[in-house]
């Protein structure tokens, strides 16, 4: 596990992260960067931002980050009442960073997103996008909240547009909440195991996580629905696009490095 603190910016993390892995590769050893939420964001911006990584970087596996950025987080930094009580409440009590929670608003994001493309060409690369349609999510009301405001399906924070990487393979779930990929039981209520869904993504990355160029190419590309809602896919679509038009948003596109 890494030592990098989520509460933290994304750049400090994705320095610290650098740090991990040239340590690492100095005992001739490549990593498989997993992040989980935030936590994807600051693995993927330590490729963006240090690509002398992707050499000893064998793959990335990023499960609902906010790439795109996080709705809630969004809202929290642009109402002035909410965002006082938020961002005093992680300072205070939680001693962590303000831009922890600023850093994943929509324009945060879409400005480092245009200024650091993504590597998607130098790392094998998938994306866990999610929403929850049960009614036993404990972050049902925020799931409701983002469907009434900007009329999109999400895991509780985060959008399922927003979190996927341009160009990169997804795999995209209809039944896992925000909780999902890191609690096995309580508060999560998916049918998924924690440790098998992070194994399988990696494997998916690893077989299927190449460029697009690439992945066109494949016979045994995965693509349509699997079963119980779970859609494998590696083909990126329009939906990205249009949801952060509907936001009044930039999608940026990029010439791979």
């Amino acid at each position: 596990f890494s030592r990098s603190d989520t509460d933290q910016p994304v750049r400090i993390n994705a320095a610290r992260l650098r740090h991990e892995v040239l340590e690492m590769a100095q005992e001739g050893r490549r990593v498989v960067l997993l992040g989980h939420s935030k936590g994807a964001v600051d693995a993927a911006a330590a490729l963006s931002l240090f690509p002398e990584l992707c050499e000893f970087v064998a793959g990335l596996v990023s499960m609902q980050g906010p790439h795109g950025g996080s709705a809630v987080a969004h809202d929290l930094s642009n109402t002035h009442v909410q965002k006082t009580v938020v961002l005093g409440a992680i300072e205070n009590l939680l001693r962590g960073c303000k831009h922890a929670v600023l850093d994943c608003s929509y324009e945060a994001r879409q400005e480092f997103m245009r200024r650091h493309p993504y590597p998607i060409d130098r790392v094998r690369t998938i994306c866990l996008a999610t929403h929850d349609r049960k009614q036993t999510s404990l972050i049902r009301p925020f799931i409701e909240y983002v469907a009434v405001r900007y009329g999109e399906t999400c895991d509780g924070l985060v959008c399922q547009s927003d979190a996927v990487l341009p160009h990169s393979a997804r795999v995209l779930l209809d039944n896992m909440d925000h909780f999902g990929p890191a609690w096995g039981c309580f508060p999560a209520t998916d049918p998924y195991d924690p440790t098998r869904l992070w194994l399988v993504c990696i494997s998916m990355a690893l077989r299927f996580g190449g460029p697009a160029a690439e992945r066109e190419g494949r016979e045994d590309r995965p693509s349509g629905m699997v079963r119980d809602g779970t859609v494998l896919s590696t083909d990126q679509g329009s939906s990205e696009r249009e949801a952060k038009e509907r936001r009044g948003g930039e999608f940026y596109e990029h010439d791979s490095m």
